[in-house]
């Protein structure tokens, strides 16, 4: 049969006589715009019914004297590792074929009990579009899937005698195919039970799981697992641990479950939209250290975006530690009301914090407000001079742009001599150095006005700034007064600060540095709220120990700076070192101005 024919070349003729033996009958014509689209319909026969015929298995060796043995196995699990461990070592993966016919269901191990082993080439593809309705909207076939099933029809059977033990015989001991030359990849490469509990035992150790495969591999020779395998059975661990429990229940389970102090807030729903969480110790911590509190928020902690409220205080030491943590679904005043709210009821009544430390968010600072009315609230001096040179920096030393390089000009930097001239050269870097100047001059101006002594020296300070920048710099000037100084002075200039007991807290370092050990501790940003509740917990436990490791060091260690005054031998063991070094320095500067 020739089907295309050039009649001006002879030898062009294209034989295609192969098309003769196919049967076109049973495939209805398809629309050109669907085969381009790789839309097949469903009453085309499946890709069972396509493949070519496989290999015939008796061209194959049989190998069934690998697999014989007279050993008897004292359960199922045995005899299937026995298996499966012989396939590893002659390069076939064994694994136990879905359906397979049982006398018994599979948790049974009594006598007559029977379970099958295969290769994991066994079976053939089985096409789901019949499970579509004709009436509904027909599925698409992915373009880029397959199979790796050919019908292999190897075979083992486990049967379980009346003894209780369990036995091996060979049904079929050929494949149909050649041995791969490695199992990396293929189903053999799933985890021994050893394995496994190693893998759950590292992941909850907080061992990423780049980690864990590394040292699965330099533990167990011979493994073949890869990082796929890892995260099936992490994903496998957190669902048995669930015990059928959603996210949230399983993590109030946690919490309960080590005598956690929970709060939750729900809406009409019933969807828990804010979390309140702390340490029980931490929160005893927090009434033994309760002189003051930093507040701020954190993100990309967990899989739902939620931002995390993080109060963090020190103890006599300087250690930090996390009074408390809050899931909020909006950084709202409502919402902060609420954690703070929770936050107060940590504390007895009489050792409610008397100092409270944000960065600059608006709603926050309304609800440390609104919740504690007597409290002191200082602001974040690191934020106040960031948001203040963002803002006047571009308005006073701007940066320079760069010019395009226009057809003509041969190198990038240089500039036409129509252009600009060279005194106008000299002008722009004239004005660029007074201005490099005056921006130096005004952060220095800017930092004097606010370490101002006393609120005298502020109010004279001021004036000089106002009227020193107000001409050349009129809108930088009308924005430190406007933002900073009329509506916050008293939270962040000294003459005010330095009335309230602060500990030399004036900017959130500390909570900054509890956010960067709470993103440690987590295996990951888009765990779910269990993860989440392991990875702190493995944190509060290791912030208990840093902070009993440093109250010991104050009790047991003599510091040299003591020197040999009697009067600070009676610090030793009692006053942390931290607390006793100002004191120890006021001491000695005074012995030097009197000897001068």
């Amino acid at each position: 049969m020739v089907l295309f024919h050039n009649e001006e070349d002879e030898d062009s003729i294209v034989d295609n006589s192969f098309l003769d033996s196919i049967d076109f009958s049973s495939i209805e014509s398809l629309p050109f715009e669907s085969l381009l689209n790789n839309e097949i319909p469903a009453n085309v026969p499946s890709n069972s019914q396509l493949v070519p015929s496989q290999p015939i298995a008796d061209d194959f060796p049989d190998t069934s004297q690998l697999y014989k043995t007279d050993q008897a196995f004292e359960s199922k699990n045995e005899a299937r590792d026995w298996c499966v461990e012989m396939g590893k070592n002659n390069n076939c993966a064994i694994v136990t074929p879905s359906g397979v016919c049982r006398t018994r269901n599979k948790w049974t191990t009594g006598a007559s009990s029977r379970f099958e082993l295969g290769c994991e080439r066994g079976g053939v593809h089985k096409s789901h579009h019949k499970k579509v309705n004709e009436n509904s909207r027909r599925k698409k076939r992915k373009a880029d899937t397959g199979t790796k099933k050919i019908d292999c029809p190897f075979k083992i059977s486990v049967l379980c005698g009346r003894d209780s033990k369990w036995r091996i015989t060979v049904r079929n001991g050929r494949h149909n195919h050649d041995p791969p030359e490695s199992l990396v990849g293929h189903d053999t490469s799933t985890l021994s039970q050893t394995e496994y509990y190693r893998v759950v035992q590292l992941y909850n150790d907080g061992v990423k799981p780049a980690t864990i495969l590394t040292t699965l591999k330099r533990e167990f020779s011979g493994i073949v697992c890869h990082i796929k395998t890892i995260y099936n059975a992490i994903q496998k661990s957190k669902t048995l641990s669930g015990d059928g429990r959603t996210s949230i229940q399983e993590f109030m389970h946690l919490c309960a479950e080590n005598h956690y102090i929970v709060r939750t807030r729900t809406n009409m729903m019933e969807e828990v939209t804010d979390l309140f969480f702390a340490h029980p110790q931490f929160a005893d911590l927090a009434n033994t250290f309760h002189d003051f509190v930093i507040l701020d928020n954190t993100y990309k902690t967990n899989l739902y975006d939620m931002p995390l409220l993080n109060m963090v205080s020190h103890t006599s030491t300087k250690a930090p530690f996390t009074v408390a943590l809050c899931f909020m679904q909006f950084e709202r005043e409502a919402n902060f009301v609420w954690a703070l709210e929770k936050l107060k009821g940590l504390y007895l009544y009489e050792n409610v914090p008397n100092l409270f430390l944000t960065d600059c968010d608006q709603a926050l600072i309304n609800a440390v407000k609104v919740v504690f009315p007597t409290s002191k609230h200082l602001l974040c001096t690191w934020h106040i001079n960031k948001d203040m040179m963002a803002y006047c920096k571009p308005i006073i030393n701007p940066p320079v742009k760069k010019k395009k390089k226009k057809e003509g000009d041969e190198d990038e930097g240089r500039v036409p001599e129509e252009q600009n001239s060279q005194s106008e050269v000299d002008k722009a870097i004239k004005e660029k150095e007074k201005r490099k100047v005056d921006w130096q001059k005004f952060k220095d101006h800017w930092t004097t006005v606010c370490n101002s002594s006393t609120v005298e020296v502020f109010v004279v300070n001021h004036e000089g700034f106002v009227a020193l920048w107000t001409a050349k710099y009129e809108k930088a000037v009308s924005y430190c007064d406007k933002q900073w100084f009329k509506p916050h002075k008293e939270k962040f200039v000294a003459a005010w600060t330095n009335k309230v007991k602060h500990f030399d807290n004036q900017a959130t370092s500390l909570v900054e540095s509890s956010h960067g050990r709470v993103k440690s501790y987590a295996v990951n940003s888009s765990g779910s709220f269990p993860t989440f509740f392991k990875a702190f917990h493995r944190m509060f436990d290791a912030d208990l120990t840093r902070l009993l490791q440093q109250f010991e060091l104050s009790k047991t260690q003599n510091k040299w700076r003591y020197g040999k005054e009697r009067i600070f031998k009676l610090l030793i063991g009692k006053v942390a070192h931290f607390t006793s070094h100002p004191v120890v320095l006021k001491f000695y500067c005074n012995l030097l101005d009197e000897k001068c």
